[in-house]
């Protein structure tokens, strides 16, 4: 009876442990799941974390970038754009989508815009380059250089991804060198002389094109062939130039000036007067020597004649005088003819050896008159000078003489330069 009777009270007790430990275990994974949950969010809140900081990241990239980026699309329409570009280009980047770029490329550009559009459209190429002028919402001009690729978008559609760079500052650089290039090929290329560089070993760095008119060489034939110069170069004349590239070859002389004669390529003769001086560039490095060749052809022909017509003027005074003389008056050189001492009973060995001159051989009571009419002529008042005087001979006797001069070379502001004149013997009629 007694056994029998608990076996509903063990049943149930049974069924309540079975129920505590089903609670217990829901309990367990309650807890399992809890914790699971809180490192998923820890891990989300990580990888949220990350995504802040590469938008971050991306931003600085993409939207601050020094550079402008834009996405096109097939029709040329802007999809996509930074900062930096709608900065550039004066507007707020919610206006510059879906804008054609075109529209923002200067007028007299659109057709290298145009080029540059249909050959990235049109070939395979991954980068296509151009430089162009854009246009600011304001009107305000830049030169930029474009670089496109072409990409593929998610749905499959073309897009050409444009890489935006202000080269204006590089463009103005360049045009200071180009207009700096431009003055310098004017001076140089157009001037008259033969104007030329020399490297610090010889080589030609620059030849002017007037080289041709002075020698029938051209600048390119020099530039090519560097013995070409030295070959033309007259052989009387080789050793005072040999001469003179050695005086160049130490750099701290400064100018140096030579003048030789060059044959020409049609075997003509030209006198040359050549100067060169050492160059430096701002860090005081030698940087070779810069010449000039001036054509002095005629002027030593005018020489040579004014040479023969003095040589011919003095052999007739000399024929119809008893002596001529011609003074230098910046070196006070004095030119004596042959007759002016012999008339006196000198010899060529006397006038060199007791180094006799006008002065010595003047009576002393004749000086100062003489020297008045010599002063006044000199002084523009008379027309030409004239005087009578004393000279005393080889046999210590006095000799009259008859002297008649003039200036025959003046500077440019009228200066005398050169006296000449002759004595004529009048002691008998004394």
């Amino acid at each position: 009876m007694t056994d029998t009777a608990n076996i509903p009270g063990q049943e149930r007790h049974k069924r309540a442990e079975k129920k505590v430990l089903e609670i217990q275990a829901t309990a367990h994974e309650l807890q399992v799941h809890q914790i699971e949950l809180e490192m998923q969010n820890e891990e989300l809140r990580g990888t949220q974390h990350k995504l802040e900081a590469l938008q971050a990241h991306y931003f600085d990239l993409y939207d601050l970038a020094p550079v402008g980026y834009l996405t096109l699309n097939e029709q040329g329409i802007i999809v996509e754009a930074n900062l930096t570009c709608a900065n550039w280009l004066g507007v707020v980047r919610d206006q510059l989508v879906n804008r054609p770029l075109s529209h923002f490329i200067f007028t007299q550009d659109q057709n290298c815009y145009y080029l540059h559009y249909k050959q990235l459209t049109a070939t395979e190429e991954t980068l296509q380059g151009c430089e162009l002028r854009m246009v600011r919402e304001d009107g305000s001009l830049f030169w930029a250089h474009l670089q496109a690729t072409s990409a593929q978008e998610v749905d499959d559609t073309s897009a050409y991804r444009i890489v935006i760079s202000d080269i204006s500052k590089q463009k103005l650089f360049e045009e200071k060198i180009h207009l700096s290039e431009e003055k310098f090929r004017t001076i140089a290329d157009y001037t008259y002389n033969w104007e030329y560089w020399l490297s610090p070993t010889g080589e030609f760095l620059y030849n002017s094109p007037s080289c041709e008119g002075l020698t029938g060489f051209s600048a390119e034939e020099f530039m090519s062939v560097p013995q070409l110069f030295l070959s033309i170069i007259h052989p009387d004349d080789r050793e005072i130039f040999n001469k003179h590239q050695e005086c160049i070859c130490d750099t701290s002389r400064k100018a140096e000036h030579v003048i030789f004669r060059i044959i020409t390529k049609d075997r003509g003769l030209r006198w040359i007067a050549h100067s060169c001086q050492p160059v430096y560039n701002a860090q005081g490095q030698f940087l070779g020597r810069r010449a000039s060749n001036r054509n002095i052809t005629e002027l030593k022909l005018i020489e040579a004649q004014i040479k023969l017509n003095e040589e011919r003027l003095r052999l007739g005074l000399e024929a119809s005088t008893d002596g001529v003389w011609d003074r230098n008056l910046i070196s006070n050189e004095v030119y004596y003819g042959e007759k002016w001492y012999m008339v006196l009973g000198y010899t060529a060995f006397d006038v060199k050896n007791k180094s006799l001159t006008w002065e010595k051989l003047l009576h002393p009571d004749d000086k100062a008159k003489t020297i008045d009419a010599i002063q006044e002529h000199l002084n523009g008042l008379t027309p030409h000078y004239e005087s009578e005087f004393r000279m005393q001979n080889k046999a210590g006797e006095w000799q009259w003489f008859l002297s008649r001069g003039k200036v025959v070379e003046k500077s440019e502001t009228g200066a005398p330069l050169r006296f000449l004149g002759t004595n004529t013997d009048i002691t008998k009629k004394k």
